[in-house]
């Protein structure tokens, strides 16, 4: 491993002699924590503009739009997987 510049967060790069793979040393994880969604998420429920929250979080309204739509999606998921349960326990 060689150094090989900084990547754009300023961390130092390297790359493999070997096979020329480019890594980072420590990488640092992506996305925001889960506490941080969670207040997302209670601001949406009181304060229902996207606009609002993105300038009370600094979070583009396209993260929130595709947050608030996986949450949706997994909820409507769990929503019809516990209905299949209680239909195939009835029988």
């Amino acid at each position: 491993m060689i150094k090989n510049g900084l990547s754009r967060g300023g961390k130092q790069q390297y790359r493999c002699h070997g096979c020329g793979r480019r890594s980072v040393a420590d990488p640092q994880g992506q996305g925001h924590s889960e506490k941080f969604q969670a207040q997302i998420l209670a601001l949406y429920f009181e304060r229902p503009s996207m606009r609002g929250i993105q300038r009370a979080t600094g979070v583009s309204r396209q993260t929130l739009s595709g947050r608030l739509k996986k949450r949706h999606s997994d909820a409507a998921q769990e929503h019809v997987l516990s209905g299949a349960n209680s239909s195939s326990r009835a029988e």
